[in-house]
């Protein structure tokens, strides 16, 4: 998958955060895209 600067200038910053807070990043996303799916069907 390719992704544009600003999506890879994101990752980078993200790279600085703690992990606890990136990892709480990701379960935020993750539940979105779920309910996103679930409202499509």
């Amino acid at each position: 998958m390719e992704l544009t600067k600003a999506e890879e200038k994101t990752l980078i910053w993200l790279a600085g955060w703690e992990e606890s807070t990136v990892d709480h990043l990701v379960s935020v996303i993750e539940k979105v895209a779920r309910k996103r799916a679930e409202d499509l069907v």
